[in-house]
């Protein structure tokens, strides 16, 4: 079955470009002898969609526009399962805030593939012949070089979220870690904390996370933590609960601890509160995500909120305009802001 894909390489054009031809979009500045050959390498293919049906006037009289221009159709890829969504919402947040932004648009969102399964050969092929409609694909969560390289070579705009991309033309949508960590350490050290510790993720190197990048280059500079004081989870809040109970029974416990979202944050403090270490009076712990839950633990819980539903958002729109106006030779780089909120786990 000939795809977009198929089009698009014997015309010697984008896949967005044969796209918007055989959708008539008349905004497109191709030419006619551009729009001509892909009409014809379309139906030397044999290249069947419900808007093809459009060349039939007779098709065209009898249904309304409306009824014959199907949705647009996009692709996720998503580094999280359903066991981590629920055990740290927001990945799950920035899906919902997808989801949402596609239903307002009027576009229909096809779960393709897994970070798992990116590591089958025959996946390219896989999704140009199954999902030979889909525009784009938006990748949520940690990629790899390696992994960034194997989607673009599917070779539909993509737009990656909550990871910087490798490659120089694809379009991200992050928030500013570093930023908003160098503001957490700021504001500890401003209520006096001089050993302050950070329980973050385990991860790829090449993956690593910024807030782990920023802790680190920050306590160089301040002395106000060793490597002993920086712990690593591959879990959530049991994670978070395991490596507080090593940082207790270790000995010299910071006074503060940042951790890498409110999950984490959650656990440690069940291990605080076992080991009968009061919070905030002997240790403070600021979160990260403002997940619902943080403001109904004991004590509410000091965090930074991100807008998870807006990065979602932002990332489908993002989409859209590189859909409808084609390949750029440098990616757009979208930071949405953070803002630290204080409760009642930090003095």
């Amino acid at each position: 079955m000939a795809t977009l894909k198929d089009i698009a390489e014997k015309a010697g054009v984008s896949i967005t470009t044969v796209s918007r031809v055989l959708n008539y979009d008349d905004t497109l500045g191709a030419s006619e002898e551009t729009r001509q050959r892909i009409f014809e390498i379309a139906a030397q293919l044999k290249y069947k969609t419900v808007k093809s049906r459009k060349q039939s006037k007779s098709f065209h009289a009898e249904f309304p526009k409306s009824m014959i221009e199907p949705p647009i159709r996009i692709g996720i890829v998503q580094s999280s399962s359903q066991q981590a969504e629920l055990a740290d919402p927001y990945y799950l947040s920035i899906r919902m805030g997808i989801e949402k932004e596609c239903e307002k648009q009027n576009i229909i969102l096809e779960k393709i593939i897994s970070i798992e399964s990116i590591n089958d050969r025959n996946l390219i092929s896989n999704v140009g012949e199954i999902y030979q409609d889909i525009l784009g694909i938006i990748a949520v969560g940690r990629l790899n070089n390696r992994e960034t390289k194997f989607l673009a070579q599917l070779g539909l705009p993509i737009v990656l979220i909550d990871e910087k991309p490798s490659i120089l033309e694809i379009d991200y949508v992050n928030i500013d870690l570093g930023k908003a960590t160098e503001e957490v350490l700021i504001y500890l050290m401003k209520q006096g904390h001089k050993h302050i510790g950070f329980i973050g993720f385990e991860g790829h190197p090449e993956c690593r996370d910024q807030r782990e990048v920023t802790f680190r280059n920050f306590i160089k500079k301040h002395q106000i933590a060793t490597e002993e004081d920086i712990y690593s989870t591959d879990e959530m809040a049991a994670g978070g609960y395991v490596k507080m109970q090593e940082a207790i029974e270790k000995g010299e416990l910071p006074t503060a601890f940042f951790t890498a979202n409110d999950s984490i944050a959650i656990g440690a403090l069940k291990a605080l509160h076992e080991y009968q270490i009061k919070v905030p009076d002997q240790v403070s712990i600021v979160g990260f995500d403002d997940i619902p839950n943080a403001e109904y633990t004991v004590p509410s819980l000091t965090t930074v909120r991100a807008y998870t539903e807006y990065m979602g958002e932002t990332g489908v729109k993002l989409l859209l305009d590189r859909i409808k106006n084609g390949d750029s030779e440098i990616g757009r780089r979208v930071y949405i802001p953070t803002q630290m909120i204080i409760r009642d786990s930090t003095r």
